[in-house]
This record gives C-alpha cells, structure tokens and sequence, in this order.
C-alpha cells in the first residue's frame, strides 16, 4: 500500500535489501530517525508486529527474522493503513444519522397532526422500527467489520507468500556460493 517501506537489516542495522536500492548499504540510523530501541524490538517481536514513530510519522513495524541475524521489516504508514476503513466507517455512521433523522422527522409531523389513539399507534410502530433499524445497524456493521478483517488478512497472507518466495531464492543462492567458494574473503 501507498505509504509502507520494505526492507531487510541485519543486526546492526545495516540495510540489506529495500525498496529504494539506493539506500542499501547503509546505517538505517543514517537514513531514518529511528527509536534507540529499534533493533531490540526487532527481537523481541520477531514474527508479529509494533508500533514506532519513524521521521516523525506513526508507523506499524511488522517483523520477520529471516535467518539468525536479519530481518525482513515492512514499515506501514498507520495514516495509510487505517484511512480508507475510518473513512468507510463514517460514511456508514452518516447514513445512518441520516436515515435516523428522516425517520424521527416524519414520525414527529405525523404525531402532532394525528389524534390521542392515532398518536399512540405511531408511538408503537416506532419503537419496532427503532428495534428492527438497531437489529440492522447491528447485522451492517458486523458485515463491515468482518469484510474488513477478511481484506486484513488476505493482505497479511498475500504480503507474506509474496516476500517468502524471494527471500527463500537468497537464502538458497547464499548456501551455494559458502559452498563452491574456496576463498576466505568470500565465505566471510
């Protein structure tokens, strides 16, 4: 999504891989302001995810190690992330007050010109309406928010088939060269 970074460093915080190649080689502390606890929380989430504040900017850090001493880091901008469901959310809301307001408008014009008996009718239909408008608003959000926890998750399982497949042929390629090279400085 708009907004996220990838990338691999090792424990030191050098940049393997990202997705600017001009930033690779180099000190992640270099290249962005970074809590002085990064590279701990990197162990100590490894495998899930965090929340840290990068250049002045919320960000959810998801982590993965890769082998003993890198790490596969995708930096998500929550602004990003989360804008398009909070926008969603309170278009639904709005609707909502909308059809709500209509409702109570025309119950009201129809109560002040009916009579006594007449008044008490509506008094009774409008509380089964206010139960099935509840009942409904109740089945919509629950449809939203588990639409929303399906596209959270195809993401998630999108994102880590489609990072394991490349990180899997470095790991591979890295075995071989220790193994055909037969200079120190190579298999160091």
């Amino acid at each position: 999504k708009e907004g996220s970074t990838n990338m691999v460093i090792d424990d030191t915080g050098m940049i393997i891989a990202h997705d600017n190649g001009a930033l690779e080689y180099k000190n992640i502390n270099d290249v962005y302001t970074m809590p002085n606890d990064f590279i701990a929380k990197l162990h100590q989430y490894d495998e899930s995810y965090f929340e840290a504040t990068i250049d002045g900017k919320d960000y959810i850090v998801l982590t993965d190690t890769i082998v003993e001493d890198w790490h596969m880091i995708i930096l998500a901008n929550k602004v990003n992330l989360f804008s398009n469901i909070w926008r969603e959310l309170m278009l639904n809301v709005l609707v909502y007050v909308v059809i709500y307001l209509a409702i109570l408008s025309t119950s009201i014009f129809s109560f002040i010109n009916e009579g006594k008996y007449y008044k008490q009718i509506i008094a009774l239909k409008e509380a089964e309406t206010k139960k099935e408008y509840e009942s409904e608003l109740l089945k919509i959000e629950k449809e939203s928010a588990e639409a929303s926890n399906k596209a959270k998750g195809d993401f998630l399982a999108l994102m880590s088939h489609e990072i394991r497949t490349p990180i899997n042929a470095i790991i591979g390629m890295n075995e071989m060269v220790i193994r055909e090279a037969k200079e120190e400085n190579i298999q160091g």
